[in-house]
């Protein structure tokens, strides 16, 4: 019980200490997201809390745990995704290049990193259903799906980073007395230095930094491994995950679904996620930011409720697809909702904007949305 504790503190000491180091550096280096008309931030902010993030774990957790070498592959595998990150944040990278890295960390974590989803629980009522084959593929797309579903996220400040300990909370809650102290440790470990960087991100001084793509893809890798590393061994069920990271798996989840339908590559970004259709309406960043966290806390109560009540697998399943199916439904109407008002605002089919015609598909609001954002996808 002593490193469980003890890892918190150390990683959460090392975080602080990195953040001084690492943010002078960024100056130096010009790893900092510049403002500009498209993004809400003024001002240049250093773009390394993903870095510091890393670095606090890979010290602290290796001067306090003695692991077994497959979770080394593990922090390795997460440190490439992280360092392709940087990378991504000094000088943008395509988003296929960017994939591919993610798709070979997920390839590297559950092969030498022994993680992988081999059952997905009695969804359908006839017995635990075991992916065989499956399941190196599946934990691969889980790995890069949730990267990406984080970097997706990571739009107004403190917002994955929110929802990353919503999620490593929720498991804290669910797994003490089934999973080993190592395992305890790395979590305890991994919301210290989150809780260090809010502190940091959410501040309005010269120390403040953002996550970055380095730190958003982190954290969605390392709590995807924390899922299926916890749902597989019983700590709890696969179908309990989905509560954990609702929000992000459903921003995620409807951001493709949309992009198929419209026959548009899924690789390619636009402004039509969740917060920013919170923006839209009109909110300031931390009202939208309470509002999802909010959701958030809501979805992941479920989930723990669901787990300690042992409601089978199939109803929890399907209670998760009614509630995602509730969210399509709200986010689309608020959407649908703000083109109205723009198209409402134009009554003609053809007007000018800067002394050019414009057609009302290509309104302002609808450039906007269609813009490929600088940070994420």
């Amino acid at each position: 019980m002593g490193v469980v504790l003890l890892t918190p503190v150390v990683v959460g000491v090392l975080c602080v200490v990195f953040f001084r180091l690492f943010i002078p550096a960024a100056w130096a280096i010009g790893l900092v997201d510049e403002a500009d008309a498209r993004k809400r931030h003024r001002g240049a902010v250093p773009l390394v809390g993903g870095l510091a993030i890393f670095s606090a774990m890979a010290v602290g957790v290796g001067g306090v745990l003695d692991l077994p070498q497959r979770y080394q592959w593990v922090g390795l595998s997460v440190g490439v995704v992280t360092l392709v990150g940087a990378v991504d944040d000094r000088r943008p990278l395509r988003a296929l290049h960017r994939l591919v890295a993610h798709l070979g960390a997920g390839l590297l974590i559950a092969i030498a990193g022994e993680i992988q989803i081999t059952s997905i629980g009695n969804l359908l009522g006839r017995g635990t259903i075991d992916l065989g084959l499956a399941a190196v593929p599946l934990t691969v797309i889980a790995m890069a799906g949730l990267a990406n579903a984080f970097n997706m996220i990571d739009g107004i400040d403190g917002l994955a980073g929110v929802l990353a300990l919503v999620a490593i909370g929720s498991l804290l809650i669910l797994i003490p007395g089934r999973a080993t102290e190592h395992d305890l440790a790395l979590l305890g470990g991994l919301a210290g230095a989150v809780g260090v960087f809010l502190v940091f991100n959410l501040s309005s001084g010269a120390m403040r930094v953002f996550l970055g793509d380095a730190g958003s893809t982190f954290l969605g890798v390392s709590i995807a491994v924390a899922l299926i590393h916890a749902s597989q061994l019983g700590a709890m069920r696969p179908t309990t995950a989905l509560w954990l990271i609702g929000v992000p798996l459903m921003d995620l989840a409807l951001t493709v679904g949309r992009r198929v339908a419209r026959r548009r590559s899924c690789l390619i970004g636009d402004r039509r996620h969740l917060h920013h259709v919170l923006l839209r309406r009109g909110l300031s960043d931390r009202t939208a930011l309470r509002l999802v966290a909010a959701l958030a806390l809501v979805l992941a109560a479920v989930g723990i409720l669901i787990e300690a009540s042992a409601t089978p697998d199939m109803w929890s399943f399907t209670a998760f697809l009614l509630v995602f199916a509730t969210y399509v439904i709200v986010v689309e109407r608020l959407r649908f909702a703000e083109v109205s008002r723009s198209r409402s605002r134009r009554r003609t089919p053809v007007d000018h904007w800067d002394g050019a015609p414009v057609d009302l598909l290509e309104s302002p609001l609808h450039r906007e949305e269609a813009h490929l954002g600088e940070q994420s996808v």
